[in-house]
């Protein structure tokens, strides 16, 4: 069955995703070759970069994904590589006032930043709807770019904040694709 697979996946450059028994990690890529005993596929990050050259026992693999979110979110990042390198200038030439985590939070909020969010339990990649000095409301997204529900946090829990990160990025262009913006 993973013969099929492999030969839609050589003709349509179409990436899919490995789980093995020896790896707790997801291989994603596009595959390159196959043999009736291991596949040899380019390895794509989470990021949408080329990560390397990966040979697979076939014997080894325990499941194939293929259209699932992942998938389809690693390849749209793949076909979409600039966009990120545009954010990421975009991010970099702001001029975000970082004296104090209200000032902070306040800018990611006016100028509708994604930014992660570290207190003593989560860690929170989000949109800013509000804040003051007392608490914190936000809209998180998920790993897909998925809206993930909104959440309070107390400000005196938050240990650190960032934005224009390579995840921040990431999780903006798919949440701007999922959503349309």
């Amino acid at each position: 069955m993973f013969q099929n697979i492999f030969s839609t996946a050589v003709e349509s450059k179409k990436i899919i995703s490995f789980c093995t028994y020896c790896d707790s990690a997801t291989c994603i890529g596009i595959v390159m070759g196959y043999s009736s005993e291991q596949v040899t596929i380019e390895h794509i990050s989470k990021y949408g970069e080329h990560d390397g050259i990966i040979s697979l026992k076939i014997s080894d693999i325990e499941r194939i994904d293929v259209d699932d979110e992942m998938c389809r979110s690693i390849n749209y990042l793949y076909h979409n590589r600039k966009e990120i390198q545009n954010l990421s200038k975009r991010y970099k030439g702001l001029d975000i006032n970082t004296s104090d985590f209200l000032s902070f939070l306040s800018e990611c909020k006016d100028e509708k930043l994604v930014c992660s969010v570290d207190t003593k339990e989560l860690y929170l990649t989000c949109f800013v709807l509000d804040v003051n000095f007392e608490e914190l409301h936000i809209l998180a997204i998920d790993s897909h770019g998925q809206k993930d529900g909104e959440c309070f946090v107390k400000m005196d829990d938050i240990n650190y904040v960032s934005y224009g990160r390579l995840n921040d990025m990431r999780r903006l262009l798919l949440y701007n694709i999922n959503y349309r913006i």
